[in-house]
């Protein structure tokens, strides 16, 4: 017996896991702060702090952060400038990557 029709469309939908759709907003909210910061120069905890305060959910892990950065830079949205010692007081003055919006 042929499936009805609703369940064929249903099966061509592509489902997004919640990590992937967390990443597009964040991806989304990085091009939105570069837009707002064109030419400046930030670190990536300037921004997530910003997506905090705009309302973006917290990652399933702190580290997914990174693949966001990477994706915005491969789109072009920001560009890598170096390395400073970080001045959020919890890294320690570790160094973190000094961004530049290029959009």
């Amino acid at each position: 017996m042929d499936k009805p029709m609703v369940a064929a469309r249903e099966e061509q939908v592509p489902v997004v896991s919640a990590f992937r759709r967390w990443k597009l907003y964040a991806v989304q909210y990085v091009r939105v702060f570069a837009m707002r910061h064109r030419g400046d120069l930030f670190t990536a905890d300037e921004v997530i702090h910003s997506a905090f305060s705009y309302g973006l959910d917290e990652p399933p892990d702190r580290k997914h952060w990174g693949q966001v950065f990477q994706e915005a830079e491969e789109l072009g949205i920001i560009a890598n400038t170096g390395s400073i010692h970080s001045p959020n007081p919890r890294r320690r003055g570790a160094m973190t990557t000094l961004w530049r919006s290029t959009v």
